[in-house]
C-alpha cells in the first residue's frame, strides 16, 4: 500500500497486474496477494509419502501413468469480464468511477494455502 501511496505522489502513470508471495516455514504456509489475472497454482505429486488426502490413481499401473501430479490449488482470478483483468494503476487523476478496472493494492485477493513437502508452486503474471 505504501509503493501505490507513493507512486500516485510522483504521479507516475500506469498499470499493471500482480501477484506477490511469501513463504512462512515455519507453519508451511504460502501468503499470497494478487490483483487481475495473475495468480498462483499449487501441484502435488501424489504418489509420495506427503499425498495428504488427495487419491492417486489405482487403477492404472504406475509403468503406465504419465504423471501423478494434481492440482492442490488455483487461486482466484480478478477480471472484469473475459480478457480485461483488473489491474492496480494510476491515470494521474482519482478514479471514481466503481465499473473502472483501476484497483488499489487493499483490493487484491490475499489468502493462504498449505504447502507440503515436494509441492511445486508456479505464480504467474503478465
Amino acid at each position: 500500500a505504501r509503493s501505490y501511496k507513493r507512486t500516485k505522489e510522483a504521479n507516475v502513470i500506469g498499470s499493471s497486474t500482480a501477484c506477490v508471495g511469501v513463504f512462512d516455514s515455519v507453519h508451511h504456509q504460502l501468503h499470497f496477494s494478487n490483483i487481475g489475472d495473475s495468480g498462483i497454482i499449487v501441484l502435488r505429486h501424489i504418489d509420495s509419502d506427503v499425498a495428504s488426502a488427495l487419491q492417486r490413481n489405482r487403477t492404472t499401473p504406475r509403468t503406465e501413468r504419465k504423471s501423478d501430479l494434481r492440482i492442490a490449488f488455483v487461486s482466484q482470478q480478478q477480471l472484469k469480464s473475459f480478457n480485461h483483468p483488473y489491474q492496480m494503476g494510476w491515470t494521474g487523476e482519482e478514479v471514481v468511477d466503481k465499473n473502472s478496472s483501476f484497483k488499489q493494492a487493499s483490493d487484491s485477493c490475499t489468502s493462504s494455502v498449505h504447502i507440503l513437502r515436494g509441492d511445486i508452486i508456479i505464480m504467474a503474471t503478465d
